[in-house]
């Protein structure tokens, strides 16, 4: 195939305009090399072990995990662990929308106590808030310990009072021992605790892990119980509407 003069210049000037966009080699340098550090190559591919994908690392190890704030600073990632126990809203533990609240009472005050020779000391606190059934948080010397509340009845199903802890203390029954270095009793006479005699120790009681319904959950109003005067006084009524439609 031959090119006549036209064909010629046109193949003479796209040769040309390839030279023009070539790149001319660089000394110690290859076509195939980048023009940036290998670990920076790392971080666009992938496969930079020191930060999670889609972070900007701070360096390769002393700043790993950590990401770049709005003001220009490095922070560590923010780590979250949920508590029930967190109160402000606010705070990254805090749980949204519970469908469930919780009252707690403080049973026994921190204090500190020294027991008689008959191994007992009584303590201060509010033997009314004193469930009949549930857990007892106690705190002693140190130790938290969840118990069970125990109640005792009578023959006609009247409470006498409430246990929680060891019942060794108080039978000196060894098939009584479970382990708890202590006893609390509560009855009319007061709150009591029954541990080793002459011993000096610091106690706290908070009965917990009570749930309720929310009624911000439920977009209802807080509802006050129905006391047994209500009830009676509700009962007296009806009752005398009863007499008069038959009189």
């Amino acid at each position: 195939m031959q090119l006549d003069e036209q064909g010629l210049r046109a193949l003479v000037r796209w040769i040309l305009e390839q030279l023009d966009g070539k790149v001319d080699a660089v000394s110690g340098q290859g076509l195939s090399d980048e023009n940036f550090t290998q670990a920076y190559q790392a971080i666009l591919d992938g496969q930079y072990e020191g930060a999670a994908r889609g972070l900007v690392p701070d360096g390769l190890e002393a700043g790993a995990g950590s990401f770049l704030r709005s003001d220009g600073s490095w922070a560590a990632v923010p780590q979250a662990q949920s508590d029930w126990e967190e109160t402000e809203p606010a705070a990254p533990a805090f749980i949204l929308n519970r469908p469930f609240g919780r009252t707690e009472f403080m049973l026994i005050r921190q204090q500190t106590v020294t027991t008689g020779p008959d191994g007992t000391a009584g303590l201060e606190g509010d033997p009314g808030a004193m469930p009949e059934s549930g857990e007892l948080q106690v705190v002693f010397d140190g130790i938290t310990y969840m118990l069970p509340i125990e109640p005792e009845y009578t023959a006609y199903g009247e409470l006498i009072r409430t246990c929680v802890g060891n019942r060794y203390f108080e039978t000196g029954n060894r098939f009584d021992y479970t382990g708890e270095p202590f006893l609390i009793t509560l009855d009319g006479r007061g709150i009591v605790l029954h541990t080793d005699a002459g011993k000096t120790h610091s106690i706290s009681g908070l009965i917990s892990l009570r749930q309720t319904l929310s009624p911000e959950w439920l977009e209802l109003e807080d509802l006050t119980p129905i006391t047994d005067t209500e009830i009676d006084s509700l009962f007296a009524a009806a009752a005398e509407r009863e007499e008069g439609a038959h009189g």
